[in-house]
C-alpha cells in the first residue's frame, strides 16, 4: 500500500512539473507584456518616431534589408509579447517602405507573432481549457459550436474587426481547438487589408511630420476606407448565413434529439455500451443501418461456431475404432447444418434485439448514420445532438482487385453461412483463423477444399503450435498451399480456377475470399466532424479521437485486434471515462484470442519469438505436453502442447495448442491481466482429471529446476531430516 501511495505521490508531483513546463512560455510572454505596457510606451510613440525619422530613413537607405529584416523581428517581438505600440509599428513600416512592402513586411511579422502566442497559450491552457469548453452549456456552449461550425468565418471576422484587439484574436482560437494551419492562413490573410490601410497612412507620415503636426488617425474611420473594411466583414460572414438558410431549408422536416451518447453501430461493443450506459443512467441512442448484434452474431462468431459444431458430429462418426466404435460415413445434410447455424442466431437474437435496447431505455434508429458537424450525426430524416458520440461499426471482409474477380461469385463470411448447397470443391483464399476455421468445417462435411495461402497459414500464431493445427488438417483432407499468391481467377465451364504467380492454378466450384477485414468508416463523414483517421479512427489510448474529444472508437474502428471480445473491452473503457469522469486506458497484452480448428490454436500476451526478442536471455519458456495430461490420454487427445514465457516470476504470455485450447487460455489471460506470478497458477488446485491440470503442470515446470536440480535445497532437506525430529 505505502509503494502505491509513493507512486501516485511521484506520479502526481510529475504531472505538475509538466504542467507548469507547459505553461511557462506563456507565463513569460504575459509578464514581459505587463512590464513592457509599463516601460515602452515612451519610446514606441509618434514623437520617438518624428523625432528619430531622419536617421531611420537614412539607416534604410544604406541597409535596405538589414532595416527589412530588423523590422520584421521587431514586429515579431511586439506581437509575441502583446507589447504596446502595435499600431505605431504597423504605420512605421509604411513609412519606412511604402504602402505595399511595409504592408507585406507587417502581415509576415504580425503572422509569425501571432503563431508564437498562440502555440503558447495552446500548450499551456489549451488542452485543458478546450476540454473544459467541450463540457460547457448555456451561451458558452452556443459560442462554441458557433465557431466549430464556421471556423473560417469566424477567424476572419476577428481579423477584421478593428474593434476585437489584436491578443485577444490571437488567444481565443487557442481554446477553441482551432488547427494551427488554419490559424496561421487566416491571421496572413484576414489581416492584409488593415495592414493596407495602416501602412498607407503611414506612408504620408514623412509629409506629416515635415509640416510639425501630428498624424491624424480618424481617417482610419472615414467613410471611404472603413466601408471597404465592413464589406469583407460581411463577406467572411456571409457562408455562415448561406449555410443558415441552406440548413433551415433543409431540415425542415427533420426531427431533432438531444443526448447524452450517441452510439454508431449495434455490434458488440456498441450494444455493451448501450446498455451499460442506459442502465447507469445516462440518454442513449444507438444507430444501426443493417443488422442488430452486427458481425459476430449475424455472419462471424455465433454462426461459425455451430458450423464447425456440426463438422465436428460428422466427424465423430469416422473416428470411433480406437475407442471401439466401428466407423461409418455419414450421411451429411448440409442444408440442414445451415438450418442448425440459423436456430443458433435466432436463439441469440432476443439478447441484442432491438425490442430488448429499447426495453432498457435505448432509443434505436434503424438507419446509416452519418457526421454532419463535430457535434451532430445525421440518421435518417433525424439529427441526433451528443455529448459523446461512440464509432463502433466493426469491419467487412475485404475482397482485394485481383484480375478477374468481378467475373466469378465470391463467397466471403457475410455469404458462405447462407449457402444451402453444399459445395462440391471449395477454394480458400487466405490462411488465417477464418479461412482454415471454414475449410475444416466444409472438409468434415464432405466437400473438397483447397487453401491457398500468400504466406504461412496462421503466420500471425506461434510457428510450433500453428504446424501442429496444419498437420492435423492436412490429414484430414484439405489441401493447403503456401506462398502461393492468387494472380488471376478465370470462371471456366465447371467452376472456378485460381491461378497464382508461382504459375500453378487450382481449380474448384466455389470461392470463399478470406484475407482480411477492412473497417467500415467509410459511409461515416468523418471529415465533416474533423475525425482523423487512416484505415481506423485515430484514438489515443482513452481510445478518444485525437482531433474530436467528443468522439470515442471502440472494436475493429479503433484500428487495434479484431476481436469480438476486444470490442466489449473496449466498452468497459469508455464507460469508465464517458461516465464517471474517470481515466481509463486500454491495454493490449491481456488479450487472448482463439482459432476454433481441431486440435484449438490460442494465444494470449507475447509469443515465444516476441518473448525472446523484447527480453533476451531474462526469457524463460516453459513447457508442458498435452501427452503427460490423463484426460487428455483418457480422451485420446494428446496431440497438443501448452507453452508459457515468464519473466522475473512473471508469465508474459502463454500459447496452447490442443483439445480446448480456447478455454484454458482464460487462466493464463488472468494471470498476465492482473500481473500474478506463475507460482499464483502453481499454486491452483485444479480438478482430476481435467485439462486444466495442464495449466498448473506447465507453471510446476517452472519451478521443477530450481528445486530439483538445486544443491541448496537438496542440503536443506538433508539437514531437516538428520537434525529434526
Amino acid at each position: 500500500m505505502k509503494k502505491k501511495q509513493t507512486r501516485k505521490t511521484k506520479d502526481s508531483a510529475a504531472s505538475r512539473r509538466s504542467d507548469f513546463a507547459r505553461r511557462l512560455p506563456l507565463i513569460a510572454i504575459l509578464t514581459v507584456a505587463v512590464i513592457g505596457a509599463l516601460t515602452l510606451r515612451d519610446y514606441l510613440s509618434f514623437e520617438a518616431l518624428r523625432d528619430n525619422r531622419e536617421a531611420l530613413l537614412a539607416f534604410r537607405d544604406a541597409n535596405y534589408l538589414l532595416t527589412a529584416g530588423v523590422f520584421i523581428a521587431a514586429y515579431i517581438v511586439i506581437v509575441s509579447f502583446s507589447l504596446p505600440g502595435a499600431t505605431i509599428a504597423t504605420l512605421t513600416g509604411g513609412f519606412l517602405f511604402a504602402t505595399f512592402p511595409g504592408a507585406l513586411f507587417n502581415v509576415t511579422g504580425a503572422t509569425i507573432g501571432a503563431t508564437a502566442i498562440f502555440t503558447a497559450a495552446r500548450w499551456g491552457f489549451g488542452e485543458r481549457l478546450g476540454a473544459k469548453l467541450e463540457g460547457s452549456e448555456g451561451a458558452v456552449k452556443k459560442i462554441k459550436d458557433g465557431i466549430d461550425e464556421n471556423q473560417w468565418s469566424m477567424l476572419f471576422l476577428i481579423r477584421l474587426v478593428p474593434a476585437v484587439p489584436f491578443f485577444v484574436a490571437n488567444l481565443v482560437p487557442s481554446f477553441m481547438q482551432v488547427p494551427t494551419w488554419r490559424f496561421v492562413l487566416s491571421t496572413f490573410l484576414g489581416i492584409i487589408p488593415g495592414s493596407v490601410v495602416y501602412t498607407s497612412v503611414g506612408a504620408g507620415l514623412g509629409e506629416v511630420f515635415a509640416r510639425g503636426e501630428s498624424p491624424d488617425l480618424g481617417i482610419i474611420f472615414e467613410p471611404q476606407i472603413l466601408l471597404p473594411i465592413l464589406g469583407l466583414c460581411a463577406l467572411a460572414l456571409l457562408p455562415v448565413a448561406v449555410k443558415a438558410v441552406r440548413g433551415k431549408k433543409a431540415h425542415s422536416n427533420v426531427k431533432r434529439i438531444k443526448t447524452d451518447v450517441c452510439i454508431i453501430g449495434a455490434g458488440s461493443g456498441g450494444l455493451s455500451v448501450a446498455a451499460g450506459a442506459a442502465q447507469m443512467g445516462a440518454k442513449v441512442v444507438l444507430i444501426e443501418g443493417h443488422k442488430m448484434g452486427g458481425d459476430c452474431l449475424n455472419f462471424g462468431c455465433v454462426p461459425s461456431k455451430a458450423l464447425i459444431a456440426a463438422a465436428k458430429q460428422a466427424h465423430a462418426m469416422t473416428t470411433g475404432k480406437a475407442y471401439g466404435v466401428a466407423p461409418v460415413q455419414p450421411e451429411v445434410d448440409y442444408a440442414a447444418a445451415k438450418n442448425h447455424v440459423r436456430k443458433a442466431i435466432a436463439t441469440i437474437e432476443p439478447h441484442d434485439s432491438q425490442e430488448r435496447f429499447e426495453g432498457l431505455g435505448v432509443q434505436v434508429i434503424r438507419k446509416w448514420g452519418r457526421f454532419i458537424s463535430r457535434r451532430e450525426v445525421q440518421a435518417g430524416n433525424t439529427v441526433i445532438k451528443a455529448r459523446r458520440f461512440v464509432i463502433s461499426t466493426g469491419s467487412s471482409p475485404l475482397v482485394p482487385p485481383i484480375p478477374g474477380i468481378g467475373k466469378v461469385k465470391v463467397h466471403t463470411n457475410e455469404t458462405i453461412f447462407d449457402l444451402r448447397e453444399r459445395p462440391e470443391h471449395l477454394l480458400v483464399i487466405g490462411g488465417g483463423p477464418i479461412g482454415m476455421e471454414m475449410a475444416q468445417a466444409h472438409v468434415r462435411l464432405g466437400s473438397k477444399v483447397t487453401v491457398i495461402e500468400g504466406l504461412k497459414a496462421l503466420g500471425k500464431d506461434d510457428p510450433e503450435m500453428a504446424s501442429v493445427v496444419l498437420k492435423k488438417l492436412r490429414a484430414e483432407g484439405v489441401e493447403i498451399v503456401e506462398n502461393a499468391t492468387a494472380a488471376n481467377i478465370v470462371k471456366t465451364d465447371r467452376g472456378i480456377t485460381v491461378e497464382t504467380t508461382d504459375g500453378a492454378s487450382y481449380s474448384g466450384t466455389h470461392l470463399l475470399m478470406a484475407v482480411g477485414r477492412k473497417v467500415n468508416i467509410e459511409k461515416l463523414n468523418l471529415d465533416k466532424a474533423r475525425i482523423a483517421h487512416d484505415r481506423a479512427v485515430k484514438v489515443n489510448a482513452r481510445l478518444r479521437s485525437v482531433s474530436n474529444r467528443r468522439v470515442y472508437a471502440i472494436g475493429d474502428a479503433a484500428g487495434g485486434l479484431q476481436f469480438t471480445h476486444v470490442a466489449g473491452y473496449h466498452a468497459g473503457v469508455i464507460i469508465r471515462s464517458m461516465l464517471f469522469g474517470l481515466r481509463s486506458k486500454a491495454r493490449t497484452d491481456h488479450i487472448p484470442w482463439a482459432t476454433y480448428t481441431d486440435p484449438e490454436l490460442a494465444q494470449v500476451g507475447l509469443t515465444e519469438a516476441e518473448a525472446t526478442e523484447k527480453f533476451g536471455s531474462a526469457a524463460e519458456i516453459v513447457r508442458f505436453p498435452f501427452s503427460g495430461n490423463d484426460r487428455a490420454i483418457a480422451e485420446g487427445k494428446t496431440d497438443g502442447l501448452i507453452k508459457v514465457m515468464v519473466v522475473k516470476g512473471r508469465p508474459v504470455g502463454a500459447s496452447i495448442v490442443g483439445q480446448q485450447a480456447g478455454e484454458l487460455i482464460g487462466v493464463w489471460a488472468l494471470a498476465i491481466a492482473n500481473r500474478l506470478k506463475i507460482g499464483a497458477v502453481a499454486g491452483m488446485v485444479a480438478p482430476y482429471p481435467t485439462l486444466g491440470e495442464a495449466s498448473k503442470r506447465v507453471a510446476g515446470a517452472y519451478f521443477g529446476p530450481r528445486l530439483f536440480e538445486n544443491p541448496t535445497v537438496k542440503r536443506v532437506v538433508g539437514f531437516v531430516q538428520r537434525w529434526i525430529p
